[in-house]
């Protein structure tokens, strides 16, 4: 994830990362999270939640991906 966000900041891209893994391995490297749940009823629609925002990062970009 550090490498697709570097890259995506170098190049001023928006990157969608659609994943079943732990959010902890997003955390660090990600702008936004969301989540999203299929309904369990016999109605069926989606829930999104905004995951609470990452701490903000201190490093710089360098030109080495």
């Amino acid at each position: 994830m550090h490498i697709v966000h570097t890259i995506a900041h170098k190049l001023k891209f928006q990157v969608l990362v659609i994943s079943h893994h732990d959010l902890d391995l997003f955390r660090e490297h990600a702008d936004r999270i969301y989540t999203l749940r299929p309904s369990s009823g016999r109605e069926f629609f989606i829930t999104v939640d905004r995951v609470d925002p990452p701490e903000p990062r201190n490093e710089r970009f360098t030109d080495d991906v």
